[in-house]
């Protein structure tokens, strides 16, 4: 299958400052994926990748382009998505043909990033343009209790974030086991042994070998849970 990466790129819109990482992927893809033509057009010749094959996803883009950019993706092993500036997905596009990847299975990785934090939004396929980051579930027992049954019992209004610290990842999957909405987790975003999933808490406890490390949490809020 397929590999989706989701590029950071500088907000300055200064190609050059392009990490080389991302510069790299970008070359090494079979094609990208853009916001705008004339940025699309610089960010290759930043990256020395003027030839490039590219296609745009921007505000103007509706689901039948997205279904045929994913048809054009079966056919390929790497292909980079990237905004005009920054990260996407966030209030740029395309959360939606990300959605779409992870549907059909594509893999998606996040590349570049420097927030855990914009870099889960960008990867999960989630309506993040308003969000409520919680930082750290409560570590007092009554207050912690409250918190998830909070979230089991009523869903979220508005999309949900949070990040744990390594050794909790056990005991806050088995804290919402019982929330039938699915539940973005990622661990470790933008490194080698980056992994994601959107799955149920019960699902995601059966899954080996999640990198141990410190995770990040994303909740749908009820009417996006998909």
């Amino acid at each position: 299958m397929p590999t989706l990466y989701v590029a950071s790129i500088p907000i300055t819109g200064n190609y050059k400052e392009t990490s080389k990482e991302v510069m790299e992927k970008i070359k090494a893809s079979d094609f990208v994926i853009g916001e705008e033509r004339r940025n699309v057009l610089t960010l290759l010749a930043a990256s020395d990748a003027r030839e490039k094959e590219y296609y745009l996803l921007n505000e103007h883009s509706k689901d039948d382009d997205r279904l045929e950019l994913l048809q054009h993706l079966f056919n390929c092993d790497t292909v980079t998505l990237f905004s005009d500036n920054g990260t996407p997905c966030l209030s740029d596009p395309d959360f939606e043909f990300v959605r779409l990847c992870r549907d059909n299975s594509v893999e998606v990785k996040s590349i570049g990033a420097t927030s855990s934090i914009t870099a889960a939004i960008s990867i999960s396929g989630l309506d993040c343009t308003k969000f409520n980051f919680i930082s750290f579930p409560p570590i007092k027992k009554d207050e912690r209790r409250r918190f998830f049954h909070n979230i089991i019992t009523r869903g979220v209004e508005e999309t949900s974030i949070f990040m744990e610290r390594p050794y909790a990842l056990q005991k806050v999957l088995e804290e919402l086991v019982d929330l039938k909405s699915k539940i973005f987790l990622g661990v470790n975003l933008s490194m080698e042994n980056e992994f994601s999933i959107y799955d149920t808490a019960k699902e995601i406890l059966k899954k080996p070998k999640i990198p141990k490390s410190p995770f990040i949490i994303i909740i749908p809020k009820i009417s996006e849970a998909f």
